[in-house]
């Protein structure tokens, strides 16, 4: 009420909205009667988005209100989501309701485009279907027929929840039940909680991995490959990282149980069981967890790939590859030498990565005599250069980037004359090049 207040006296233009997370439907009743009728309310959706829109919306007769939808969610950052199905429920729920806006609430880009997309069409059109969005999506994905055989496993993937997410399926006093496989606001890759991926998960993820892969190795095309290699990564890192999660919570019990021995004094006894159960299954999790990592750093393509990428370092290889290992020796007292001989050999660079070009942000949109700083990541050793071409002419300029960190450069997109009002870009190193991107000046 004193904010309320505050904008009548000082700026009598602006709106008030009132938002918060889920919770604060469940007070939108009482606010309703003791607030002024041009507050917007707001708020997020419960469970992490997996509960439907919630039906206190419908009670506030001609007050604006605008659900916030959970595009992704944050116990699952370092995982593929696709919610295409579950924002069609949730926007047509959220009309009936009678809401005049609605928002979406998201960390990354890139990787949650299909859903942000499908949001932006439908409030367009609301008789689009997910079907024929993932249609339209993968149009701008791939090519021809494998336009229709990616549309054809995104849908599947989404509708019967194929992929590792934070949604049981179950639900229990009224609310959907959640776990949390990668929440990137603590440890992440917590292993030592209560549950392991579902096996039916783990093989339908598989599965789709390996058709989202058949479809990348048929791409006839630079960039057909690197839109299929993205998304295919994504999920091929759901299988490694699933096994990963399982061998780690497996030998999380092996060392509980252990502890449970030491406490009874039963040190040998203590000491054998690590021994017998717990070095086998680190000797499995730790190329598991190789495979995780190479896997998704072949798919960083976005400042958001970049900074899950040293997330992954700083958590999921730590706790792995050397928390788990210092708790076997405390036990052991000397780890046994194929335990050391295999850490030192996952730890290594990987020798056959074939030598990547990407630019974490690609501008959009510049305003006149703007000129904006471009950050550009290669692993090749030859000199990397910024082309340019302005107003969809013929001809092509070069600069070269300028060194500014390991592996990283730098180069200058602006400024243009005032009569340019649209240029293409890309950045080539040797052979490499990266797809070629456009940017409005307005």
């Amino acid at each position: 009420l004193q904010a309320h207040d505050f904008l009548r006296r000082h700026a009598p233009r602006k709106r008030l909205v009132l938002s918060g997370w889920g919770g604060v439907a469940r007070h939108f009743e009482s606010f309703h009667k003791r607030l002024p009728m041009d507050i917007i309310f707001t708020c997020l959706s419960d469970s992490l988005g997996w509960d439907p829109v919630n039906e206190a919306f419908g009670k506030l007769e001609s007050r604006e209100r605008w659900p916030i939808l959970w595009l992704e969610d944050d116990p699952a950052m370092w995982l593929p989501q696709f919610h295409v199905h579950r924002f069609e429920n949730d926007m047509k729920r959220a009309l009936d309701l009678g809401c005049q806006g609605l928002l979406g609430i998201h960390w990354r880009h890139r990787i949650v485009d299909p859903t942000a997309g499908f949001q932006a069409r439908f409030s367009w059109d609301g008789k689009l279907t997910p079907a024929d969005y993932y249609q339209a999506y993968a149009g701008t994905q791939a090519a021809a027929r494998r336009a229709s055989q990616l549309a054809q496993i995104l849908t599947e993937a989404d509708r019967d929840r194929k992929l590792l997410c934070t949604f049981t399926g179950e639900y229990k006093e009224g609310h959907a039940v959640t776990r949390q496989y990668s929440g990137d606001y603590t440890e992440a890759f917590t292993y030592w909680d209560p549950y392991e991926p579902e096996p039916s998960v783990v093989e339908s993820q598989k599965q789709v991995a390996a058709a989202l892969r058949s479809l990348t190795g048929d791409s006839a095309s630079s960039l057909e490959r690197e839109r299929l290699e993205y998304l295919t990564r994504h999920a091929e890192f759901l299988v490694p990282y699933s096994e990963a999660w399982i061998l780690a919570h497996r030998l999380h019990q092996v060392l509980k149980a252990a502890g449970e021995l030491k406490k009874a004094e039963k040190i040998e006894e203590a000491r054998e069981r690590v021994r017998v159960e717990g070095i086998p299954l680190w000797l499995r999790l730790a190329p598991e967890v190789r495979r995780a990592v190479l896997c998704f750093q072949g798919a960083v393509a976005t400042r958001n790939d970049l900074g899950t990428l040293a997330s992954m370092h700083n958590k999921f290889v730590r706790l792995a590859l050397v928390r788990l290992r210092l708790s076997m020796k405390e036990y052991l007292g000397q780890l046994p030498a194929e335990t050391e001989d295999l850490y030192e050999q996952v730890t290594r660079p990987e020798a056959n990565v074939l030598p990547r070009l990407f630019l974490p942000t690609r501008p959009s949109l510049l305003a006149r005599g703007e000129k904006v700083r471009l950050n550009i990541v290669s692993t090749a050793s030859v000199p990397v250069v910024l082309n340019i071409r302005l107003g969809g002419t013929g001809t092509w300029s070069n600069t070269p980037a300028k060194p500014s960190a390991r592996r990283s450069y730098q180069a200058t997109l602006g400024p243009f004359a005032p009569e340019v009002s649209f240029v293409e870009y890309y950045v080539s190193s040797g052979r490499l090049k990266t797809p070629t991107y456009a940017a409005t000046l307005v």
